[in-house]
């Protein structure tokens, strides 16, 4: 044998295991993308289009809701659970104008912070008689619709009973926070909410209508629900552990984009919506709790009266109303009471009730931001090993113009990442909201990918070296 034939029989456009696996991943990149596109739910929603406020729920079009009285009972079960016990009385008018049998249609939230609320639909009348109704459930919600086949019309008399099995989820306190000042009507400023920031508590966030409520034809159009009534009654041991109580809001002031507004709460005894505030109150009082209020309240940005009383039975069950007004003025109803979905908030200390999962809280609060993070990570690479061969590229070193791992670092998975990145772009913001604040952080990602990517692959190319040697004097 010669020592041709003994050496390493290898020629340098050989493809090792570490350069296969490195191929192989580069291609699975690029698949996986692909069918994780296809069978995943986009993580960004494309807005609070809720499906009772769509129009798209056969026979609802021509429904309107002409009135509001829903009643909350808070307890704690026999297993230390939460429960939520809600009766909503409501008048509606159904119209018989289109080509289907008139329905009723509600919604409410059935997850929080990745915890299900064990939302159960008991019953619902009309006019005091038991009517069908089919639940669905969506990502986050549950909908409501009666299945009526006799075509009603006019004004009638609906209630519907439903609870919150599990009220109680995990949540961390620094996210509500206490209205301080005045001013504006609007949602007010960042008074502190209680506790220190991180720490978890167990919350109940009842949400009886969904944010944008008032904008949706069945119950912002004139003439506006009167009464709009909401009451949570709370028994005196618990309302004595609550540490932050009040109305659902957000906090206004915590950001420039909307999105980012945490929640907060306009406490139960604000000033402006209790005695004495007269016209021209903002965002609420500072102060959180239960104490009692009496009397009518008036912001600017309304023309009638919205009161929030606080009062206590004999038996010590503190009760919680708001009569929400100003559906029909220019101003339309208090700023601060609608920005969120309407509703109240109370904040217990930890271990309070059965059932609030930390661990579900900390997964949602992930999953929240690793959409982002994919992106940012493959656009790293891309970013990496495309601006590594374009550095060795017009420097013409050799390395990157010789098979090996390096170039197929630069030539393979710089511009499968690239393309990745750029997949998951579009995908991700093809229906997002346009002020979505995560838009920029993608949208520069998959640039940055797109440049590095490509540049890496123009500039490696053989036929660069090759010119490089015929340019060279022989000698």
């Amino acid at each position: 044998m010669t020592g041709a034939e003994g050496g390493d029989w290898r020629t340098p456009s050989f493809l090792t295991w570490p350069r296969l696996m490195l191929r192989a991943l580069s291609v699975l990149l690029v698949v996986g993308t692909i069918v994780a596109v296809a069978v995943l739910p986009n993580p960004y929603e494309r807005g609070n289009d809720f499906l009772s406020f769509s129009g798209d729920v056969p026979g609802t079009l021509f429904t309107k809701v002409t009135a509001l009285d829903a009643v909350a009972d808070v307890s704690r079960t026999a297993d230390g659970h939460a429960r939520l016990a809600v009766t909503e009385k409501l008048t509606v008018m159904f119209g018989d104008e289109g080509s289907r049998v008139p329905q009723f249609v509600q919604e409410w939230p059935s997850i929080l912070n990745g915890q299900s609320l064990g939302l159960t639909v008991q019953s619902i009348t009309i006019d005091g008689a038991d009517v069908p109704f089919a639940t669905q459930e969506l990502a986050e919600t549950v909908l409501l619709k009666t299945t009526l086949g006799d075509v009603l019309s006019g004004e009638h008399d609906l209630q519907v009973n439903y609870a919150l099995e599990s009220a109680a989820v995990a949540a961390d306190v620094a996210g509500v926070r206490a209205e301080t000042g005045t001013g504006g009507g609007g949602g007010g400023g960042g008074g502190g909410g209680g506790g220190g920031g991180g720490a978890v508590v167990d919350r109940i966030r009842w949400t009886t209508l969904l944010d944008g409520w008032d904008y949706d034809s069945a119950w912002g159009d004139a003439p506006a629900p009167d009464p709009l009534r909401i009451e949570l009654r709370v028994p005196g041991e618990l309302a004595s552990l609550a540490a932050t109580a009040g109305w659902n809001t957000l906090d206004t002031d915590a950001s420039d984009s909307p999105r980012e507004w945490p929640p907060a709460v306009v406490p139960f005894d604000a000033a402006e919506y209790a005695g004495g505030a007269g016209a021209g109150g903002g965002g609420a009082a500072s102060g959180a709790g239960t104490g009692a209020g009496t009397g009518a309240g008036r912001t600017g940005s309304t023309a009638r009266d919205t009161t929030s009383i606080t009062t206590t039975a004999a038996d010590g069950t503190v009760s919680h109303v708001l009569d929400l007004r100003g559906g029909d003025d220019e101003g339309g109803y208090p700023f601060d009471l609608t920005v969120d979905g309407t509703g109240a908030t109370l904040d217990f200390p930890a271990g309070t009730f059965a059932g609030p999962d930390s661990g579900a809280l900390r997964q949602a609060q992930l999953a929240a931001v690793v959409p982002v993070l994919v992106v940012l990570l493959l656009a790293a690479l891309a970013l990496v090993f495309g601006a590594l061969g374009t550095w060795f590229g017009i420097a013409r070193r050799p390395r990157v113009f010789t098979p090996g791992i390096l170039r197929d670092l630069v030539r393979w998975l710089a511009p499968a990442a690239a393309l990745a990145t750029i997949i998951l772009f579009i995908w991700m913001t093809i229906d997002m909201p346009a002020d979505h604040p995560d838009f920029a952080k993608l949208g520069i990602s998959a640039l940055v990918a797109a440049v590095a990517g490509t540049a890496g692959l123009v500039l490696t190319r053989r036929t660069r070296a090759e010119g490089q040697k015929a340019a060279k004097p022989a000698r």
